[in-house]
């Protein structure tokens, strides 16, 4: 599980790189309200660097396409009521149904 310092180190060694190449000097950063992303000690660090924020609903579906995704997956994957008995076969199933 992503802490937020992980959470910042991984956006310390590739988001700024990347977004001051795509964005040049006026970008900004969407994320929504998961734990990591609101963390007390992060908001320092991104007035520090001078990240701008836009803040995204978490549980918006219309606004957040990723919770369609996390909608969608399970039923695909269960399907008729299927069990997966070895980790193996559950994730050959989530990388199967992700992809469409």
């Amino acid at each position: 599980m992503l802490t937020e310092d992980g959470y910042r180190n991984v956006l310390e060694n590739h988001l700024l790189n990347i977004g001051t190449t795509t964005g040049g000097g006026d970008w900004f950063l969407q994320q929504d309200k998961a734990p990591i992303h609101r963390a007390k000690a992060n908001l320092p660090w991104f007035r520090a660097k001078k990240i701008q924020l836009l803040e995204w609903s978490s549980l918006s579906s219309d606004l957040n396409l990723i919770e369609n995704l996390w909608r969608i997956l399970p039923k695909r994957v269960y399907a008729g009521g299927r069990q997966f008995y070895y980790k193996e076969e559950l994730k050959k199933q989530l990388k199967l149904n992700g992809r469409k």
